[in-house]
């Protein structure tokens, strides 16, 4: 059996041993909690202005026409997709249909939000087969539009409106295994004002939780602040 003096040294190099260790463990704690992304220090900041929206109008599958003046006052989120998309499309509209969802339990309704999915191929993307599209991914219609319109208006509305790239595949990049529309994988977050004030991957969980942060945010804005910040 241990000495008293052995056990009594035992014990003051064991409470030594712990007070380090719960030391160690508060400043590792600090210095993750300062760095993690999405924290609420990191998040503080208005979000940046990054362009204007100019004017558009293109067509919901139940023939509703959806402008930039029938979404003012609302915030939104833009992607584009088409629905025989193999690749980066069935991820984008499971991660939009999880904005949808998360923007639910925050109780942000179509008052306050709009999300708004662009066919690439309006060839093949008829109203019906976007219907069908929209009802597979449990889309809120009501909130969340299934747009399309002439290819070349398509293409204007992605590149000059939204800043993201949209091009239809050669034969030979076709026959290289891309799909024979290219666009972005980018959801594009937009205020009240019809302003662009954010860019996020729609394939990447850490950019989309990032969205679903931000949208509450930007919609607390309001349309006055939001105006008086220009």
């Amino acid at each position: 059996m241990a000495s008293e003096p052995s056990l009594k040294r035992f014990l003051l190099l064991a409470g030594f041993v712990l007070a380090i260790a719960g030391v160690a463990t508060f400043a590792a704690w600090q210095y993750y909690s300062k760095r993690v992304p999405g924290q609420r220090q990191a998040t503080s900041e208005s979000l940046p202005i990054l362009g204007d929206v100019p004017a558009f109008a293109l067509t919901s599958f139940d023939g509703t026409q959806v402008t930039r003046e029938s979404l003012a006052g609302k915030v939104w989120v833009a992607d584009f997709i088409f629905t025989t998309c193999g690749g980066l499309c069935p991820i984008m509209t499971n991660a939009m249909a999880g904005v949808q969802d998360a923007a639910r339990k925050a109780g942000l309704g179509p008052d306050d939000l709009r999300l708004v999915s662009v066919s690439t191929d309006p060839e093949t993307d008829t109203p019906e087969r976007l219907r069908a599209y929209a009802e597979q991914h449990r889309a809120r219609t009501e909130q969340w539009h299934f747009l399309r319109g002439p290819f070349d208006q398509v293409q204007s509305f992605s590149q000059d409106a939204l800043k993201l790239a949209l091009e239809r595949a050669s034969e030979k990049q076709r026959a290289e295994g891309a799909e024979k529309i290219m666009h972005s994988d980018r959801f594009v977050l937009v205020d009240r004002e019809s302003r662009i004030r954010g860019f996020y991957s729609g394939t990447r969980p850490s950019e989309v939780r990032q969205l679903i942060e931000d949208l509450p945010r930007l919609v607390a804005e309001g349309p006055a602040k939001a105006g008086a910040s220009k």
